[in-house]
């Protein structure tokens, strides 16, 4: 009789394959047919999985694009904590997460992707928005820095934690969508983060 702890083993194994199937064919269909022309049924064609085993892994469309962002982040998610653990002060740690976003997220191929039109730039946002895999991510990066400002009690009146990533992460959202519209040149963001970010979240 096979035991237990092996039956929920390859139960989860097969889940996890599962739902790789359906990031693999979710990108596919992304980079064939734009996010906003994905559907359900272009997804469960391509991964060859139940329409049922879909949701059971995912809740719709957009928590599919939430993983994948989230996995597609996942290389240079990691090099930036590693760049922010460098940092001495966190206005320095807040500054560095903003260059990051005007200067290394607009590199990574999905970015296009997600912001080549205005249907394509609603569904990322909704997924932004509505997927608790991007609170994750935004924890990830954020919560070493509050804890950070809170023992050195740098951060404004009433911020807390959750109320400092929702700021950051509409700040962030403001940066991919209006890309064209953010300083370019390194002096220019720098003075608009000294000038207009960093007041928002620590004391002067």
């Amino acid at each position: 009789m096979t035991p237990i702890s092996d039956v929920k083993s390859a139960n989860q194994l097969l889940k996890q394959a599962s739902k790789m199937a359906i990031l693999n064919a979710a990108r596919d269909c992304y980079y064939k047919k734009g996010i906003e022309n994905t559907s359900i049924d272009d997804i469960v064609a391509g991964a060859k999985v139940a329409r049922a085993t879909v949701y059971r892994n995912f809740k719709g469309k957009e928590d599919i694009l939430a993983h994948f962002l989230y996995l597609d982040l996942d290389k240079e998610k990691n090099q930036l904590i590693q760049d922010l653990e460098q940092t001495q002060t966190v206005h320095e740690y807040i500054a560095e997460i903003f260059r990051f976003v005007a200067y290394e997220v607009p590199k990574i191929p999905l970015y296009k992707i997600c912001f080549a039109n205005q249907s394509a730039i609603s569904m990322t946002l909704e997924a932004i928005n509505t997927s608790k895999v991007t609170d994750q991510l935004m924890s990830e990066i954020l919560e070493p820095c509050f804890q950070r400002a809170k023992k050195g009690n740098f951060l404004r009146r009433g911020m807390s934690s959750t109320m400092m990533m929702e700021w950051i992460k509409r700040l962030v959202i403001s940066f991919l969508v209006s890309e064209h519209d953010n300083p370019q040149d390194s002096k220019t963001l720098n003075k608009y983060i000294k000038t207009f970010i960093l007041p928002s979240i620590f004391k002067d």
